[in-house]
């Protein structure tokens, strides 16, 4: 197996939401864990925004980014709204399966990647935690982790 640089949790319309909560929640210990391990977030989001974007897109039957609404269009039925779980395996069906088949070049070159500028020293606010994370667009080899 081909080394890789960092290890990459993707998530749709995280860093509104998912991203924050976890490192404030998940406190010094566990993110300074996560700094260790390399791992990067991605918001998943500006993805589909620019595959939405493009003529002739598989996502134009839907009426807007939102997971659901994707999930739909694309596979013609619904998933469970507030599962965490179930929401993983959608996302991870939208992006890896076929019609989307999203390839690693589009979610390194189209998602929104955020990585470790300094280390967690204590709790932080809301706020505070956006400070920690700087955008990149990175020519890094990425480990794409997901569930089936």
């Amino acid at each position: 197996m081909k080394p890789v640089d960092d290890i990459v949790l993707i998530g749709h319309n995280s860093f509104v939401f998912d991203t924050p909560r976890l490192l404030r929640n998940g406190g010094r210990e566990f993110s300074n864990q996560l700094q260790e391990m390399k791992v990067l977030f991605t918001d998943s989001l500006p993805i589909i925004k620019f595959i939405r974007s493009q003529p002739n897109n598989v996502l134009k039957s839907s009426p807007n980014n939102k997971l659901g609404s994707v999930y739909k269009a694309l596979f013609n039925c619904e998933f469970p709204a507030h599962d965490a779980l179930v929401h993983v395996k959608a996302l991870a069906r939208i992006l890896f399966s076929l019609p989307l088949e999203a390839s690693s070049e589009i979610i390194v070159s189209r998602g929104k990647h955020l990585y470790w500028t300094k280390p967690f020293k204590h709790q932080h606010s809301l706020s505070d935690d956006r400070k920690l994370w700087k955008h990149t667009a990175g020519n890094s080899t990425f480990q794409m982790v997901h569930w089936s």
